[in-house]
């Protein structure tokens, strides 16, 4: 399959709303734009556009997500007991499987600035131990 030529490739992604990534092209020296092309070659205009739609449903609130956020409930997840674990598990699956589960990460590590003694992900927690 021959190579789509820098031009029409330029083309396609100003068609697709995203000609800005040319925007310096004739200050770039020609391995520079040979690195670009073979980038944007790399690149599914496709899927940016689809991505580009969700977030832009997700700002607008029209997808639904959005007004679905509730706060998280805290539990104590920490337990040795088998059959509460297994319970705590199959919920979690349960949620899981039906897109009800968002994931907070917390880098770093004790929350000192925070005032607090314990690792950040711990912060605000109900504690049973130190």
């Amino acid at each position: 399959m021959a190579e789509e030529s820098a031009e029409s490739l330029r083309q396609r992604w100003i068609d697709a709303q995203q000609g800005h990534v040319f925007g310096f092209w004739d200050s770039l020296s020609s391995d520079e734009r040979e690195h670009l092309l073979a980038q944007c070659r790399k690149i599914d205009l496709a899927e940016v556009a689809a991505i580009h739609e969700r977030e832009r449903q997700l700002a607008a609130g029209t997808h639904g997500a959005v007004d679905d956020f509730r706060p998280l409930e805290c539990i104590d997840a920490v337990t040795h007991d088998a059959e509460i674990s297994s319970a705590m598990r199959e919920r979690g699956l349960a949620h899981i499987a039906r897109g009800h589960v968002g994931v907070l990460l917390l880098a770093g590590g004790q929350g000192t600035r925070l005032g607090s003694s314990v690792p950040k992900g711990l912060f605000g927690t109900r504690q049973t131990s130190p």
